[in-house]
């Protein structure tokens, strides 16, 4: 039924059983929360209101046709197998299919989670034989978390759209304000991101000089040493510096430390910490970290990217090609 997800049938052993399997998908959430149509009329709605108004469920993507396409492919199945991705989101977005197929698959016992972390066979059929049930706690806490997002994103957004027009300030009097967005994510964020385009533009580059002098060992070059104060910011004495140390061709090994160094192996990388370091290392905006990322998650290559962990899971054949 729906143009975005298609079906899958094989055969698979399901608890000691062969049975026919039917595999599709969705797009992101079935639902979104929203407010009722009344409460979309800013003229006639105060922003305090919506903190204590009620909230609906509505259909996310309407030309993707989740709804048509989930309730056909339950009205023939027996029982339903949840795979949807191993984190809160994950788990809200089964309820939200069960909310679906409830009229044709409702008895508790005939539902069914998997637990994953990986796109390989050996996680794949792990997962298959230690199948659990919904975590409705964690659908719970994604749907408060939703709610929360909604009505503080909305009054904020409202209140300060409001204000900004009616505002006679010298600084936006004369700007056509047609929406100031306002989110629980997004307008933290752009204070972090103000606050380092200021230190940026803000820093002053001061000069300074650095002794590298490079030393030869029977023949063989060892490479520039280093030097213990580091940076020097006056150049007339790293000059004088400079001279003293070309006027000698030999120098003299006055202690040897043999130390014993441990490199622990490097480990897993959290979401944060997997942006941080494509951004510091390979100079990637987050949006394309997280586009890589997802792709060598569905190929099989990397565990779930989207994760608070570090850890891989105990199944995680880190040696498998």
């Amino acid at each position: 039924v729906s143009p975005n997800c298609p079906v899958l049938d094989f055969s698979c052993q399901f608890r000691g059983t062969l049975c026919q399997m039917r595999m599709t998908s969705v797009v992101g959430h079935v639902f979104t929360t929203d407010f009722p149509e009344a409460l979309n009329d800013w003229g006639h709605t105060d922003e305090e209101e919506l903190f204590s108004a009620d909230t609906i469920k509505v259909e996310a993507t309407k030309r993707a046709k989740l709804i048509p396409h989930l309730l056909e492919e339950s009205r023939s199945s027996d029982m339903i197998c949840l795979w949807l991705d191993c984190d809160r989101e994950g788990e809200n977005i089964c309820f939200e299919v069960l909310s679906v197929v409830y009229r044709n698959i409702s008895d508790p016992e005939r539902i069914f989670r998997a637990k994953f972390s990986a796109l390989t066979p050996l996680e794949i059929q792990n997962a298959l034989n230690t199948l659990t049930r919904p975590n409705k706690a964690d659908s719970d806490a994604v749907d408060a978390r939703q709610e929360l997002d909604l009505k503080v994103g909305c009054s904020f957004t409202r209140f300060l759209t409001k204000y900004f027009r009616k505002s006679q300030s010298p600084q936006v009097k004369n700007i056509d304000i047609k929406l100031i967005s306002y989110g629980p994510c997004q307008t933290p964020t752009l204070h972090f991101c103000v606050a380092r385009h200021n230190l940026i533009r803000n820093f002053v580059p001061e000069p300074y000089w650095v002794l590298e002098p490079r030393a030869m060992y029977n023949g063989v070059d060892i490479g520039g040493l280093y030097w213990s104060r580091g940076r020097c910011f006056d150049k007339p004495i790293a000059h004088e510096l400079r001279q003293k140390v070309q006027r000698f061709n030999t120098g003299t090994i006055t202690n040897v430390d043999i130390l014993d160094k441990y490199v622990s192996p490097p480990v897993g990388l959290n979401t944060v910490e997997l942006l941080r370091v494509a951004s510091s290392r390979l100079g990637m905006s987050p949006h394309h970290a997280m586009h890589i990322a997802e792709d060598l998650y569905t190929s099989g290559f990397i565990s779930y990217p989207r994760t608070e962990s570090s850890k891989y899971a105990p199944s995680f054949d880190l040696t498998e090609p």
